[in-house]
């Protein structure tokens, strides 16, 4: 990975920069953690949600995770502040 791009992954500023990165990078060679330190990546909130399991980073309102290739931006639950499929309260 050029330098230029982890420069601008590892400072990204918002979730959705950093997401529109990382689904930039490509994988089909190596794996993604093969190419970046996963738990490494910026976070953008003080606001960590409890179970961070397949969560790489989060904002106060949204979580984002990897589904295959692809990196997925969703909301976190109003509620408990955890990602979707972690929470357990009716939405």
């Amino acid at each position: 990975m050029s330098s230029a791009i982890q420069r601008d992954l590892y400072g990204s500023k918002t979730l959705k920069n950093l997401a529109s990165i990382l689904n930039m990078i490509n994988t089909s060679e190596n794996k993604i953690e093969e190419i970046i330190k996963l738990d490494e990546l910026p976070t953008f909130s003080d606001n960590e949600p409890n179970n961070t399991l397949e969560v790489f980073s989060w904002d106060y309102t949204n979580i984002l995770y990897q589904a295959g290739d692809e990196w997925i931006i969703d909301p976190r639950c109003k509620t408990c502040g955890e990602a979707m499929f972690h929470c357990t309260h009716e939405n």
